[in-house]
């Protein structure tokens, strides 16, 4: 979570908990603190849907290393079969080309399967020099099995960028809901100073208490809900 987000909504934390231990009769008061509320459970629900979005990510790229690591396998073994069942059968090595293990996922998959294409042809030779029967269909089955976990791994991707949309216009209009807060609350304890400094450290996004110069007015204003918070 971004710094500047991470800030916002611990000030909007501190905010709701000040604004329950100093209630109000002002029904405007009363909504914005419900709308507060309301805010700061739909920003934990998105925070928690966009950490569930990076371990799914990191899942799917462990499992597509592993899948990937053991079609380079196969694919350097029926490489090594084709030159020599080449050289034996028809006296010259059948080359059997495969992709650079080093290359992007979408290369390696597309190179991979070319070279299963090329030995699908001459798969009948292949077979009577070593080669299992179910050899191709087995690098098959697993690259699409490696693309399925890259298909994961974009949505995965995607899910986090609209988190973070989603999680942006909510700061947004919890900014909003503070500014209002801060108005009402600045005019209430103008003239209790302890009050006006505890406020004013709840609505700040500084981390620590700030000092206020006497007689000046206040500046407006890992997520964690205030104890009573519904979900």
């Amino acid at each position: 979570m971004q710094v500047r987000f991470r800030k916002q909504l611990e000030r909007a934390s501190r905010v709701l908990v000040f604004c329950r231990e100093h209630p109000s009769d002002l029904a405007g008061y009363q909504q914005a603190v419900t709308r507060l509320e309301e805010q700061l459970v739909l920003a934990d629900q998105i925070v928690g849907q966009a950490k569930a979005g990076g371990t799914a990510t990191k899942e799917a790229m462990a499992e597509r290393n592993q899948l990937r690591a053991e079609v380079n396998a196969q694919l350097r073994l029926l490489a090594r079969i084709a030159r020599s069942a080449g050289q034996e059968a028809i006296g010259t090595p059948i080359v059997i080309s495969f992709p650079n293990p080093g290359s992007s996922f979408r290369e390696f998959g597309y190179g991979a399967r070319q070279a299963i294409a090329a030995a699908k042809e001459r798969e009948e030779v292949l077979v009577k020099y070593g080669l299992a029967p179910d050899f191709l269909a087995s690098i098959t089955s697993r690259l699409e099995e490696m693309e399925r976990w890259l298909t994961r791994r974009d949505e995965a991707l995607q899910s986090r960028v609209y988190a973070h949309r989603d999680l942006q216009a909510v700061i947004s209009l919890m900014v909003l809901t503070v500014a209002q807060l801060h108005a009402v609350n600045s005019y209430r304890f103008r003239g209790e100073p302890a009050a006006l400094r505890t406020w004013t450290s709840a609505s700040s996004t500084q981390i620590g208490p700030r000092k206020v110069a006497e007689g000046s007015e206040p500046e407006p204003a890992v997520l964690s809900l205030p104890p009573g918070t519904a979900k």
